[in-house]
């Protein structure tokens, strides 16, 4: 078989005697496909409803869909998988999305995950530029932006229906640092927010809101599973903190230690109505904050 009805063959769109099963008009719409093949009738390239597509059936195999291997050469030239571009034509209430995977999950799976990518360095490198596993750029040139709608880099919504039990935990966003195995010359962080340079605007490097009754905490640090040097700290090198720390509202207690540990000394007090000491730190030197009995409570 040589020439368009082999290529259809090979895409699975022409049986092997030849005769072609598809039929293509002007807008590159199919309307048939090879049944040998195991596809349903539907459309291949089209406009319409999302919810239109081709129909492989249930696999009791491995199936992808599409695979491509690329080799890039000792050039400057850009090596992109896929790409592409949409751009507004007219005022428009439709939503834009440049790729879109739902994952249907409703029995035992091994795992699910809507997106996966990975960068492997294999060999010796020079990084003239950051290597990323996931990227967004969110770019505003020029105009005035108005409406209710948000402007967030990077946005991850969980939602757990009313009436579902789910036996473990959830999280917005994890970050595993666990595959580190050895002592990198810099800095290793798990989450990092460059807030620093010329021209920024930043009102808050990270901020919680909206805490409802049945929260715990705003911000927890599990610490349960070794020793750490510190837990919070701040370095200003030849700048400025103004305010380390600054409260605002009612605050029913502004510190709450554990009866024992947390650097706390409980009696043994030499002057009167002091109840116990805080141990703190002023560079290499230890010392005491004496702290009294409530007698309000």
């Amino acid at each position: 078989m040589a020439g368009y009805k082999g290529i259809l063959h090979k895409l699975g769109i022409a049986s092997s005697s030849g005769s072609e099963n598809i039929e293509i008009d002007k807008t590159l719409k199919m309307t048939k496909v090879n049944a040998d093949t195991g596809y349903d009738k539907a459309a291949f390239i089209q406009h319409g409803t999302r919810t239109t597509a081709l129909v492989y059936g249930t696999q009791t195999s491995h199936l992808l869909l599409r695979s491509h291997n690329i080799t890039a050469g000792a050039t400057g030239v850009y090596v992109i998988g896929d790409h592409g571009i949409i751009t507004t034509s007219a005022l428009s209430t439709g939503y834009f999305t440049g790729s879109h995977y739902r994952v249907n999950v409703g029995h035992t799976v091994g795992a699910a995950r809507a997106y996966y990518g990975e960068v492997n360095i294999t060999a010796t490198a020079v990084l003239n530029g950051n290597v990323r596993c996931f990227y967004a750029d969110l770019y505003i040139a020029a105009g005035t932006i108005t409406g209710a709608g948000k402007l967030n880099g990077v946005s991850v919504e969980v939602a757990v229906l009313a009436g579902t039990t789910v036996a473990q935990g959830i999280s917005g966003i994890e970050v595993d640092m666990r595959g580190i195995k050895v002592d990198v010359a810099g800095e290793t962080i798990g989450i990092k927010v460059t807030m620093a340079g010329g021209g920024n605007y930043l009102d808050y490097g990270m901020q919680f809101s909206n805490c409802f009754n049945t929260a715990t905490a705003v911000l927890n640090f599990d610490l349960t599973q070794g020793n750490v040097a510190c837990v919070i700290l701040t370095e200003s090198g030849a700048h400025t903190i103004t305010k380390a720390f600054s409260f605002t509202g009612t605050i029913t207690t502004l510190l709450h230690f554990g009866a024992t540990g947390a650097g706390i000394v409980h009696g043994g007090a030499a002057a009167a109505n002091v109840a116990g000491y805080i141990k703190v730190m002023v560079g290499t030197t230890a010392y005491r904050i004496p702290y009294l009995v409530d007698s309000d409570s």
